[in-house]
């Protein structure tokens, strides 16, 4: 079983580009410090006594300004390219989240500087996608992908883990200057070996698009569509990020270090298993019916959370498991019918738009999930994830069945 898992990671990785690896290194670097959103509506609530409703107001703050980021980094990396949207992205946002260990107790300080921080840290996001159809072919664009997202779980396999020891033993200002200090590095790392793939993109007027066929991602109705789906998706994934570490905090009795594990387990899984999972499922399985199965799952591993008291330990393990592989059928698969859609002259704005989906979650999520957690109990906000998983789901597989798909041109201009 092992030798075969290596012989299809072997097989999952070659072909792959020198700047593909360069990248996912640099990625890597970035999110080993990812420790302030896992845990900043614990920090919220325990240590600076915020009500579960103003820590989701804090963090839908940090979703308006991922959204913002993300808009503006897919705009600009049309005009100025990738590799500079992503170098300063990384190096501005170093400052700024160390900036957030000086913030005290102030509610309007906290929506202020988070919305800051979040709008230039995701404006890295679409300029990285954009950069991954530059760094690998139509063959290869799906295991790219995997093997950034595979970087990136490791990194954040160590995030959590990091962060949770240093919030019980040193603070969790110590969260904010270690993923500073990340992004820095990573910054410095893209500079001294990727700053050879800067290439300043061919601006076209809007009337040269116009005889190109070049269309709008916001006039695609068959991309908005799957956008909106997707984000339904994510409104249930953002969870794990924002309500379900406060309930494993106030509800299960779980430590920092111990909820720092716990999701831990969720990068280590994607680090052992999609790269042989995405090299098979892109050969064998369909892949609406991948993508649909990954949202299902999703949904899922919170609705277990329902009888989570009857074995906390089992059950937190076993829904972090079903979320951990429905992202791996989802994610991946998703990414690259996205990147499908796009041209060489309007990709950033595509996954700008892409990258809002995140955003846009991650706003509306931890909002909405804390009210109806406060209001009406936990166990409201599971069934309503499951319901709106159900509907990601169904809206995955029949897409394709009940749309269609525009043709877009792919030739350079």
């Amino acid at each position: 079983m092992v030798n075969q898992i290596i012989e299809l990671y072997k097989k999952s990785l070659s072909g792959l580009s020198r700047e593909m690896w360069l990248l996912s290194i640099a990625t890597l670097i970035n999110r080993s410090g990812m420790m302030v959103l896992p845990f900043l509506s614990v920090y919220l609530t325990t240590q600076l006594g915020f009500t579960l409703k103003d820590a989701g107001k804090v963090m839908f703050f940090f979703g308006f300004g991922s959204m913002i980021g993300a808009l503006l980094g897919g705009k600009l990396s049309d005009i100025f390219g990738h590799f500079r949207v992503q170098f300063f992205s990384l190096f501005l946002a170093g400052f700024a989240f160390m900036s957030l260990a000086y913030l005290e107790d102030s509610f309007y300080q906290w929506c202020l500087m988070i919305a800051v921080t979040s709008c230039i840290a995701d404006a890295f996001r679409p300029a990285m996608f954009a950069a991954i159809n530059d760094f690998s072919t139509e063959e290869t664009r799906t295991r790219s992908i995997s093997l950034l997202r595979l970087m990136i779980n490791l990194g954040i396999s160590f995030g959590p883990i990091i962060g949770g020891f240093c919030a019980v033993h040193y603070g969790y200002k110590w969260l904010f200057f270690i993923e500073g200090i990340t992004c820095i590095l990573a910054a410095g790392f893209m500079f001294i070996f990727l700053r050879h793939t800067h290439v300043v993109p061919n601006v076209l007027s809007s009337k040269e698009k116009k005889a190109q066929n070049i269309k709008s991602p916001w006039r695609d109705s068959y991309f908005l569509f799957f956008m909106f789906m997707h984000l339904l998706n994510i409104l249930v994934f953002a969870q794990f990020f924002n309500s379900y570490p406060v309930y494993l905090k106030e509800e299960l009795g779980f430590d920092e270090d111990v909820i720092g594990m716990v999701l831990a387990i969720n990068g280590l899984v994607i680090f052992f298993f999609e790269m042989p999972l995405v090299y098979i499922g892109e050969r064998k399985w369909n892949r609406d019916y991948m993508i649909s199965i990954g949202a299902f799952m999703i949904g899922i591993s919170f609705l277990i959370l329902i009888i989570a008291k009857m074995a906390m330990l089992p059950i937190v393990l076993l829904g972090i498991l079903l979320i951990t592989f429905g992202e791996l059928y989802n994610f991946p698969f998703v990414n690259s019918k996205v990147l499908e859609c796009t041209n060489d002259i309007n990709r950033g704005s595509y996954m700008g738009i892409y990258s809002m989906i995140w955003a846009v979650a991650m706003m509306i999520s931890p909002l909405a999930g804390m009210a109806i957690a406060d209001d009406y109990g936990y166990n409201v906000l599971w069934y309503v994830c499951m319901g709106l998983s159900t509907i990601a789901a169904l809206g995955f597989v029949f897409q394709d069945r009940i749309m269609t798909k525009p043709e877009n041109p792919k030739t350079q201009v």
